[in-house]
């Protein structure tokens, strides 16, 4: 206001001097002359009117520019007090965002910390929110998974349309908001992991669902647990049923025996001696009558031996041997001819490996196995099929068969196929029982006591069995015996083997493998070192690296071979593992090993070093000519 005011003077001022100036000037000229006089006197007055307009004029002008630069101030003070209201709101955004930031990072840290996974779905199922567990569990990056639709990228197929079922339900509110469900997804590697999921739903704020809030609890090893605590209740309840069974028949089979003596060994010699008597008389009835007496007695006899075998059960003389010659010596005994002619119209198929290992086992009762196997195949298909017997080497991991977990290690397996009639679940719950039977009254062999001997047997030799059947497919017995490590040492040492010195890495995480391994090649005379995982190969590899830069040598691979296992630790795999070592030396040479087919990722490790593949188990011969031919390979 100041400023406006010392303007309005200052233009008041130069007016009021312009019209003084003026009237002046007026003065003058009528003092001239009379001319002038007579102009002079017009003259002052249009100066005087003239001026005074101007006066005006600049007194308006005055109070315009005043009032413009008033207009002026004022804006300007306005924009200042706005910018200065600006910098304080943008300073408070500011401040709000960071607090927003905090509070979200927070909120992220408090998901992150919790042993659930969190999982917020949109009305399509595209994953909107997922916490740190959740990416652990899946193997994924959260960057993955965001965006991308769960059902499709990580729940198994088979669950899929149970899963979308549980979420339409919750967008469309027709079940309680926080509703408890069990499900299974799938990460990265295929692993399937069982969740229960406690699921509710957010709302807009016209009370409208807009996305699914879930909390899930990896319980797979719990239901595992549970499963192995059933499994080994039914195992220890099946175990005590057959070991008292077994003590009863052990007490009363030699009993029999000696009842039996008498009606086995008699009716033959009676016969001929009523021949001898009357030779002139037709006998054929009392003979044929006779020879049922002795045939039947000799059925009973085979009953009593499948109870002495029971009876027995541990005290067997066990040697190494090869299933392969088992099965075919039972193919020349007389118990295969009669099952042959009981069942013309049942075709054998043999699929016998040529490279199968030894097992340690009784010659006399894993015959008594295959024929029992074997005979209630051919009685499965009445109307004849095919019966496949196989056997093979296998590597297997931990897992759960139908009566019980397998453990992890190298077994030789046998597979008894049938395509018969099959068995329902009710039944497969107690074939091995002792005297169980499926069979009419009056069949033969229709004791219960056959696979009863079966699952004897294959415990007695440290074995496990598994059965799977259908109406369609048939029965599929599948039998696995540890292989007898010591008889395959001593086999292969008769063979010539390739042999060497170099450097070999072995990298698997199951220290019996890796002791396994360390010991053959060792034998082979190569310089023998293990890593017991994936990332402690690499780390063991960053270490060697380092200290011949320390060194100022030449940054070559020390391992003239990495035998590389594929499965390992969880997200680490032998893909993983070999990718990483790439980074620290440029693709060494690789075996990979693996008890499974080989898979993509097999592949990958394959193509990315030239290497080879290694089947579990393997012999020493194998593995030294693979690995002989592996260093020897110019890349």
């Amino acid at each position: 206001m100041k400023g406006r005011h010392t303007i309005v003077l200052l233009s008041i001022a130069s007016a009021l001097t312009f019209w003084i100036f003026d009237a002046f000037l007026g003065y003058l000229a009528f003092r001239t002359d009379t001319f002038w006089n007579l102009l002079s006197l017009e003259i002052p007055v249009r100066l005087l009117y003239s001026r005074s307009v101007m006066m005006v004029a600049i007194l308006f002008f005055g109070v315009v520019v005043s009032h413009a630069y008033s207009q002026s101030r004022i804006a300007q003070e306005q924009t200042e007090a706005a910018n200065l209201e600006l910098k304080r709101s943008d300073q408070q955004l500011r401040e709000e965002q960071a607090a927003l930031r905090a509070e979200r990072d927070r909120a992220q840290k408090y998901l992150d910390v919790v042993g659930v996974i969190i999982l917020a779905l949109d009305r399509e199922g595209g994953v909107i929110l997922i916490n740190r567990q959740g990416c652990d569990i899946l193997g994924r990056t959260e960057a993955e998974l965001l965006g991308s639709n769960w059902f499709e990228t990580c729940v198994k197929d088979s669950t899929r349309a149970d899963a979308r079922s549980v979420f339409s339900k919750l967008m469309e509110g027709s079940v309680s908001e926080v509703e408890v469900s069990e499900g299974v997804i799938v990460d990265r590697r295929g692993h399937q992991h069982i969740i229960e999921w406690h699921n509710t739903v957010l709302r807009n704020e016209h009370g409208g669902v807009i996305a699914t809030l879930s909390a899930g609890e990896d319980i797979t090893q719990r239901r595992e647990a549970e499963e192995a605590e059933r499994s080994l209740q039914d195992n220890l309840a099946r175990t005590k049923r057959m070991e008292s069974l077994g003590v009863l028949a052990g007490q009363v089979a030699h009993d029999l025996n000696n009842i039996l003596m008498p009606i086995v060994a008699l009716p033959d010699m009676i016969v001929r001696y009523v021949q001898s008597l009357a030779p002139d008389q037709d006998m054929t009835a009392l003979k044929e009558d006779l020879l049922s007496i002795s045939s039947a007695g000799k059925s009973a006899a085979n009953v009593i031996r499948d109870l002495l075998t029971l009876g027995r059960r541990g005290r067997y003389q066990m040697a190494p041997l090869i299933l392969n010659e088992v099965i075919c010596e039972y193919m020349q005994t007389p118990a295969f001819r009669r099952c042959q002619k009981d069942s013309p119209a049942v075709h054998v198929q043999l699929e016998l490996d040529d490279e199968l290992l030894p097992i340690s086992g009784s010659e006399s009762h894993l015959s008594q196995v295959i024929m029992n196997l074997v005979s209630n195949a051919c009685d499965a298909m009445p109307t004849g099929g095919t019966l496949k017997i196989a056997t093979s080497n296998l590597y297997m991991d931990t897992r759960s068969l139908r009566y019980e977990p397998i453990a992890e290690g190298e077994y030789v397996r046998l597979v008894v196929a049938d395509a018969g009639i099959g068995m329902e679940e009710a039944t497969l719950d107690k074939i091995f029982e002792p005297f169980y039977t499926t069979k009419k009254m009056g069949r033969k062999s229709g004791t219960g006591l056959g696979l009863a001997v079966v699952y004897g047997v294959v415990k007695d030799h440290g074995g496990y069995i598994d059965v799977k059947s259908s109406s369609q497919t048939g029965t599929k017995f599948t039998l696995y015996f540890p292989i007898c490590r010591s008889a395959v040492d001593h086999h292969s040492e008769a063979q010539e083997l390739a042999t060497g010195t170099e450097k070999i890495l072995v990298i698997d995480d199951v220290g019996e493998q890796r002791a396994v391994a360390q010991r053959l090649m060792s034998r082979l005379g190569y310089n023998v070192t293990t890593a017991s995982g994936g990332r402690n190969a690499v780390n063991i590899m960053r270490e060697a690296k380092r200290e011949q830069l320390r060194r100022g040598e030449l940054a070559a691979s020390p391992y003239d071979l990495i035998m590389l296992d594929m499965l390992m630790e969880d997200n680490f795999d032998g893909l993983d593992t070999y990718r990483e070592i790439c980074e620290v030396y440029p693709k060494p040479k690789c075996i990979v090993m693996s008890g499974f087919a080989r898979t993509k990722r097999a592949d990958e490790v394959l193509e990315l070093s030239a290497g080879t593949f290694l089947a579990k188990p393997f012999t020493l011969a194998k593995l030294a000519s693979t690995i002989r031919s592996e260093i020897d390979a110019t890349r």
